[in-house]
């Protein structure tokens, strides 16, 4: 074997290790602007090798490196179930290999142009494909590695996530090349032309950054009062086993200690209330009714918590809610609709076996109903409206455009992270909350159970916040904005329009081609 494929090989694996580690809070995702390179490189060395190798191998060569990658970096979901880790890592790897090799099937049969260009496009359209099927998540899209380096990404604003992964692409492909230009050349001037071209590559988008970011200036709306409480009860030990009614008069407690006069919002996290809350009678509701009380002495704030409900019309459905309360008894209610597959939606069909093998979290397994529209929860005091993100919905940043667009003033993420341990996860879950403010330039209240609950600025800025596994409150004002960016007027449109040119390449090179070589044959017959 060719000693130069090995070094390829085990480098790739290298590769990996270092991509996922965009996605752990020490480390920058500066290094996924290089990571990629060892992937490319073998990819070139197969082509080089006019694909002795064949297609087949050349797949089992790329996914050792995309799995170490995906273990890596989301192996703190064993925490949740292994079931789940197992399912996802499958999924996962075998997309990302897949997407890279079809590329590189390509790039045999049409040049390297193409190759190029299909490297680009086809992983632009597999990451749309993860935003937008419900078995699929887009946590490890390549540009959310970038969420703990806001000060270089103020430009999501204009392209969002997808911006950040054209720019790891084009600078890994752009690397390889002109390491294996380099290599074949050995001249000092092709070393030059790599400097300089890497040079480019990074710092033009840091400038488009630095001048994004200062053209950013706040609103001049008046500024609101928000109250974040953060209760940490254990919801592997405590949640289940208190009662609903403890459990909210301690998130009372929390917020009667630092509310005041000025308070516009109340915040508390997800599934605050455990316990489903009939919809069709929730004016009753026992602990609707006691902050309902609370708010009669602040009759100027607005309560927002979590709560787990249930309807049954026209049949029984169980949501995970997010409900808005008035002093007055105005009760408004918005279902999380981007639901953690295998644990909050079902799997039907054929594949209904496979439910049993998912954890039950929030006291129902696979059994939630979302909603189809997206409307937003509006102050009876101020008229100012907020966006109602349920946990795994902040990573979906074309899904929280939606409320932008229809008058967001600021974006509130409820959250319960203590399912998630002392994992890198929570870090990584923290982490979409800075790129949504980014994209949509709006404050993000965040409350967690057990934390990381956080106020951030519209600069993807974390301002203020309570620490992981501290009970705690805390008390900022933030200024709603109303300004609409590129963004999110647009959503995902480099995805969608990469996943159109994909749609033609595939269509030309898997159909078109082989049909006219077919009739060709068979004309000369």
């Amino acid at each position: 074997m060719n000693r130069k494929l090995v070094l390829f090989q085990i480098s790739a694996l290298s590769g990996g290790l270092l991509s996922a580690l965009a996605w752990y809070p020490f480390f920058s995702g500066i290094v996924l602007l290089f990571s990629f390179i060892p992937f490319f490189l073998l990819a070139g060395e197969e082509i080089n090798e006019n694909g002795r190798f064949g297609d087949r191998i050349m797949f089992l060569r790329l996914f050792p490196g995309f799995a170490v990658f995906n273990i890596v970096s989301l192996f703190w979901i064993r925490i949740v179930g292994f079931p789940l880790l197992i399912a996802t890592l499958t999924v996962n790897t075998f997309l990302m290999t897949f997407t890279f090799w079809l590329a590189w099937v390509i790039k045999r049969k049409a040049g390297v142009v193409m190759g190029n260009v299909s490297y680009i496009v086809l992983w632009l359209s597999m990451e749309y494909l993860t935003n937008n099927i419900p078995f699929l998540s887009p946590w490890l899209n390549l540009g959310n590695g970038f969420a703990g380096d806001t000060s270089i990404i103020q430009w999501y604003e204009y392209t969002g996530v997808a911006g950040g992964t054209f720019w790891i692409l084009v600078s890994n492909m752009t690397g390889a090349f002109l390491l294996q230009k380099h290599w074949q050349t050995g001249a000092i001037k092709s070393l030059f032309s790599i400097i300089t071209a890497i040079i480019l590559i990074i710092i033009t988008p840091l400038l488009l950054s630095y001048s994004s970011g200062k053209r950013v200036a706040g609103s001049a709306e008046p500024s609101e009062e928000v109250l974040i409480v953060q209760p940490c009860i254990d919801p592997y030990l405590e949640k289940f086993d208190h009662s609903v009614e403890e459990q909210v008069q301690k998130v009372l407690s929390l917020a009667e200690e630092s509310v005041t006069e000025n308070t516009r919002w109340i915040i508390a996290p997800e599934t605050t209330i455990p316990e489903a809350v009939q919809l069709d009678s929730i004016d009753y509701n026992p602990y609707v009714s006691s902050i309902i009380r609370f708010l009669n002495n602040h009759p100027s704030a607005n309560f927002i918590i979590g709560a787990v409900t249930t309807s049954d019309n026209p049949v029984k459905q169980i949501h995970n809610s997010s409900i808005l309360i008035s002093a007055n008894g105005t009760v408004a209610i918005s279902h999380k609709s981007k639901l953690v597959p295998g644990v909050e939606s079902s799997f039907s069909g054929l594949s209904s076996f496979l439910q049993v093998l998912f954890p039950d979290l929030g006291g129902i397994s696979g059994g939630y109903t979302g909603q189809i529209s997206q409307e937003n929860l509006i102050s009876s005091t101020t008229g100012t409206s907020a966006a109602p993100v349920i946990c795994f919905e902040s990573a979906f940043g074309g899904y929280v455009t939606g409320f932008v667009r229809k008058g967001a003033g600021f974006i509130n993420i409820i959250t319960n992270d203590g399912w998630l341990k002392g994992t890198q996860g929570y870090h990584q879950h923290l982490g979409f909350s800075n790129l949504r403010a980014i994209e949509n330039r709006r404050p993000i209240v965040r409350a967690s159970n057990t934390g990381i609950s956080a106020i951030i600025d519209i600069g993807g800025n974390i301002t203020h916040s309570i620490p992981w596994w501290e009970e705690g409150t805390t008390v900022a004002s933030i200024t709603p904005e109303s300004r609409i960016t590129f963004y999110t007027r647009y959503g995902d449109f480099i995805m969608r329009i990469a996943s159109v040119i994909s749609v033609f390449i595939l269509i030309i090179h898997f159909v078109a081609i082989p049909i006219r070589k077919r009739v060709k044959l068979q004309a000369k017959l």
